[in-house]
């Protein structure tokens, strides 16, 4: 099957080529001869022309640069700050001079500063969350420390109580040992009888009222600990949701560049305490910012949605897949030398050189540069390792593209 697959097109340089030949054929029609000094002379009567092809080529970089920088600060927004980001990615391909330009730069800077704000609301709330919580915990202490006082003052009564009711009897059996007839012992028994009575209706309305205060206490104390435990949920799924958007690309749902390097780091230790070995792919898509300039960006982003599906499929559970910003990616190989990473490498290659992508009655064919490089004894942090997998990547490219160089 015969898939497209659009080559970048230089349109300045071809007007700038178009304009040389008519100049060269001018030489040739007025046989004049052809020396830098009268080339130099009659390409500067076309100055005008000169500074607006010029001035296209500039216009083209501005317009690179600015959707290289929507494409790397893309990942970090939010569902409704992608859609802005998007809409501004049209916008600029679609700029033809500097004051559109200028104009789109101050709607990003407003999109970056609003992304900014949002986050800070994000922790503001957070942090209002935790103060809630931590003024729960305190009433909470405060009906603690009330229930053990009122437990210690309860036990403190009733040893009162017990010493009334052996006091009296201790009495009573004192009158009786010491009492002259019956009718006495029977006075005598009365009178400590009543008194024991009076000292159990007092203790009874104590106990009665100090269960109350203790019920009461303790439906206060259910209460504000169900308020927390509804407030720390809300908190933790608050906090799940911002890590998963701060570690996770929106677009692909696999790790971001921040995720990545965590996990490096992970792998880095590992390696240099148990000396297992792990390796690093770094791929990108050739050329395929010529796709999102003829496809537009939506359909670039299905392209890009594809390829990971289509890589996940050759990795294994244990491996990782990253979005490392636009159409880079790198793949974190655990337990992995060079010699299988290349393997695991050409695989992914063939994978999606195999692919076509259909829009509408296009197909569009896709091949990727990679660049491998493995952990190495004297390695501390993930930047070591990226940039020998970046500069491998380089080599990729600089050798004309589709093709896997290790360092």
């Amino acid at each position: 099957m015969d898939c497209v697959n659009p080559d970048r097109q230089h349109p300045e340089l071809d007007a700038f080529c178009e304009l040389l030949i008519n100049e060269l054929k001018n030489f040739s029609a007025s046989r004049r001869s052809i020396s830098p000094s009268n080339l130099h002379d009659a390409l500067s009567g076309k100055s005008d022309l000169l500074n607006a092809i010029a001035f296209r080529v500039h216009i083209k970089e501005f317009r690179r640069d600015y959707v290289q920088i929507l494409d790397e600060i893309a990942p970090y927004f939010d569902a409704h700050h992608k859609q802005i980001c998007e809409e501004l990615v049209a916008a600029v391909n679609s700029a033809e001079n500097l004051a559109e330009l200028h104009h789109l730069l101050e709607r990003l800077i407003g999109l970056v500063s609003e992304t900014i704000s949002s986050s800070q609301a994000d922790r503001n709330c957070l942090a209002r969350l935790l103060i809630e919580v931590g003024t729960k915990l305190g009433e909470v202490e405060t009906e603690c420390v009330n229930l053990i006082q009122n437990s210690e003052l309860a036990q403190r009564e009733n040893g009162r109580f017990t010493n009334i009711i052996a006091s009296e009897i201790t009495e009573l059996e004192t009158s009786a040992e010491s009492s002259r007839d019956l009718s006495e012992v029977k006075e005598i028994l009365r009178i400590r009888l009543a008194n024991i009575k009076s000292a159990l209706a007092v203790k009874k309305a104590e106990d009665k009222a100090g269960k109350l205060t203790f019920e009461s206490t303790i439906q206060s104390l259910q209460k504000n600990l169900q308020e927390m435990h509804l407030k720390m949920e809300r908190t933790q799924l608050r906090s799940k949701r911002l890590e998963h958007e701060a570690l996770i690309d929106p677009l692909t749902g696999i790790p971001n560049r921040r995720l990545l390097d965590r996990l490096i780091k992970k792998e880095i230790k590992r390696h240099r305490r148990d000396k297992t070995l792990f390796s690093l792919v770094f791929i990108d898509v050739d050329d395929f910012k010529a796709v999102n300039d003829t496809y537009g960006h939506k359909v670039g982003d299905k392209c890009l949605q594809s390829l990971v599906d289509k890589m996940r499929q050759v990795l294994r559970d244990s491996d990782l897949i990253a979005r490392y910003g636009g159409d880079e990616f790198v793949v974190l190989l655990t337990n992995t030398g060079l010699s299988a990473a290349r393997v695991v490498a050409d695989k992914l290659a063939n994978a999606i050189s195999r692919t076509c992508f259909v829009y509408k009655e296009s197909e569009i064919q896709l091949s990727v540069s990679i660049g491998l490089t493995q952990a190495e004894s004297g390695d501390s942090t993930p930047e070591e390792i990226i940039v020998r997998a970046d500069a491998a990547l380089y080599a990729a490219k600089d050798s004309g593209k589709d093709c896997i160089m290790v360092t």
